[in-house]
């Protein structure tokens, strides 16, 4: 089983990084966060089943670079939308330039979505 350290950003969770122990996750962010004495519920890491029902409902998208003839592909999930396997569907929008691009990305801010 594998454990997952996360940390919340606007009421939002956010996963920094996968660890194979418990113990190991704790040392990597009490020495990273410069606080040797955290608590597991201050630093927060969960196991990756408690992980998965959380990430379930978070609103994220990815911008990509250069795909097949497409300058830029913005791919968003909106937290409900799942593929027959149950894993997650993500909606694509292609841009020919940046500035549509930032505009589709101020949009999905203000809707709640957080970039992975």
């Amino acid at each position: 089983m594998n454990w997952i350290g996360y940390t919340k950003r606007g009421g939002k969770y956010t996963s920094h990084q996968t660890f194979k122990t418990k113990i190991s996750a704790v040392k990597w962010f009490r020495r990273n966060r410069h606080n040797p004495f955290a608590s597991v519920e201050e630093i927060g890491i969960m196991d990756e089943n408690e992980w998965r029902k959380v990430a379930q409902n978070i609103k994220r998208y990815r911008v990509t670079q250069r795909v097949g003839k497409a300058k830029y592909v913005l791919s968003y999930y909106d937290g409900m939308k799942r593929h027959v396997d149950g894993s997650d569907f993500f909606d694509v929008i292609t841009f020919r330039n940046k500035k549509q691009l930032n505009e589709s990305i101020t949009s999905l801010h203000k809707q709640g979505y957080i970039q992975e």
